[in-house]
């Protein structure tokens, strides 16, 4: 009752706005998700940080180092009632995804949400395998200009994609404040071989990086690591999700503490109750298993840029 009296209070200032109320457009929407935002935290402080919502967890490939192809949670597609509160409950001016554990593309909405997270004042985030990627959506997404894009390079396909997509940017002078391919280290060798037959030109090869391939918190079985208990400590203490309250959102509107959680394993609320959905600052039993990259303060896999040099 305390939650849905406050939930009251807040959208009475809201609607007593006019200029919020007349003016939904794109230029007013960034100070009404501000204004909405500001009154939530200041009635729930503790609230968690939400930054993003998984589309699905369907994907149009099946990757070997990626736990989506073995997945036993059931798979779908984020409804339009989820992805919009998601969006209401969402952290501002801190990066806004639409994918986990799935392709995001394969959501037939995907750049109709993304274009209005982006207008609100998102950071949004697009992270994709490019797979899906034609010359209509390059298009748009360069209209929308997401706050980061990332086209992680799996199969000779991407590289294809992440060729054509850096150099449309490149050939009408547009700069994304991000925008990189990932090279991963569990199939770099193969990204070179395809990066020298596609003849991807050393202009383009300077927006690549390097990084990591991990085990998504012990759900790739085959890279899968018990570490002991003064490291798992350690890393629990690093763990930006614990240490600063972020939580991820699931295709069907469920909260879980760990966006490596491909089985719902942590499951800590739901879209329906954000205000009374915490994190455990002790961890979980996947904390067991997580070799990221920052929660160990990329002291052993250091993610760095590759430059033309380097490929």
């Amino acid at each position: 009752m305390e939650h849905f009296l406050k939930h009251r209070i807040m959208m009475y200032f809201l609607k007593k706005m006019p200029i919020i109320k007349y003016y939904n457009r794109a230029y007013f929407a960034k100070l009404k998700k501000f204004l909405q935002f500001f009154l939530m935290k200041l009635l729930h402080p503790d609230m968690p940080k939400i930054t993003g919502i998984e589309l699905s967890n369907f994907c149009c490939l099946e990757c070997p180092n990626c736990p989506t192809p073995v997945t036993k949670f059931h798979k779908g597609f984020a409804s339009d009632e989820n992805i919009k509160l998601a969006l209401k409950y969402g952290t501002i001016m801190e990066p806004f995804s639409f994918h986990r554990h799935g392709e995001p593309f394969m959501h037939k909405d995907f750049l109709k949400y993304l274009e209005i997270a982006t207008n609100m004042g998102y950071r949004t985030v697009v992270s994709t395998n490019g797979i899906l990627l034609d010359d209509e959506k390059i298009k748009k997404l360069a209209q929308i200009r997401p706050y980061d894009m990332e086209i992680s390079l799996h199969t000779k396909e991407s590289v294809a994609a992440f060729k054509k997509m850096t150099q449309y940017l490149l050939d009408n002078d547009i700069e994304l404040p991000s925008f990189y391919g990932n090279v991963l280290s569990h199939n770099e060798e193969d990204v070179y071989k395809w990066l020298d037959e596609l003849e991807v030109s050393k202009e383009i090869r300077k927006y690549l990086r390097r990084i990591y391939s991990h085990s998504w918190a012990g759900n790739v079985e085959s890279r899968k690591t018990d570490y002991d208990s003064d490291i798992v400590k350690r890393r629990v203490k690093n763990c930006y999700f614990i240490k600063s309250n972020y939580v991820s959102v699931r295709w069907d509107g469920s909260i879980v503490a760990c966006c490596m959680d491909s089985e719902n394993e942590t499951v800590i609320g739901s879209l329906n109750d954000v205000f009374n959905t915490k994190q455990n600052k002790n961890g979980y039993a996947l904390c067991m298993h997580c070799d990221a990259s920052w929660v160990n303060k990329y002291e052993a896999h250091e993610v760095k840029g590759i430059g033309q040099n380097e490929l």
